[in-house]
């Protein structure tokens, strides 16, 4: 007969604890032994890993959770931010710790970190809000904003740093500093 796992001759690969039986062929002085208790065999469960799966983010204004996945399927609960258990809604980079539930071979896990969270800088938009003006025959300058609220410089007409008097369509660009969960924009 074979080695036997549980009385099962496939060699087991799940966790757990297997009594082992086994033949041993006369030798010498030896008896032969069939079917003799070899004692337990075991597969302790492996230790899982956690992951967070959704970073970097964006700053929306809204609260974004962090999707946290266990390499052994189970179930995530209790994820905090930080310590903290409030989505995060503002730009950071949040330590992400969470619990993952025991399966058939892998153990739990309780308040192990999966990693770091980033929610990035969004970026502001420039909106000139001027904009049709009639010739006058003296400069009209735009006025231009940041839609984050940022500081609005450098602003230029077709290159240029002089606000135009002619009648035309000039491109406009400009700088706006960055201002809370917005990102500096040249």
């Amino acid at each position: 007969l074979p080695i036997l796992y549980g009385g099962n001759s496939t060699a087991p690969t799940n966790a757990g604890t297997y009594a082992v039986t086994a033949n041993c062929a006369a030798n010498g002085n030896y008896a032969a032994v069939t079917g003799g208790s070899a004692g337990n065999f075991v597969i302790s469960q492996a230790t899982p890993t956690l992951t967070v799966t959704n970073t970097p983010q964006t700053y929306t204004g809204s609260a974004i959770a962090a999707t946290v996945t266990c390499s052994s399927t189970g179930t995530v609960s209790n994820v905090l931010y930080g310590g903290s258990s409030t989505v995060p809604t503002n730009i950071g980079t949040y330590a992400i710790t969470a619990n993952c539930a025991s399966t058939t071979n892998y153990t739990a896990l309780t308040g192990a970190s999966a990693g770091n969270f980033v929610i990035a800088a969004a970026t502001p938009t420039l909106t000139i809000t001027n904009t049709p003006q009639t010739y006058t025959g003296s400069t009209i300058a735009a006025t231009v904003t940041c839609s984050s609220g940022g500081t609005v410089s450098n602003i230029l007409y077709g290159g240029n740093s002089t606000a135009p008097t002619n009648a035309g369509t000039y491109a406009v660009t400009a700088n706006c500093a960055a201002n809370g969960n917005y990102a500096a924009v040249t």
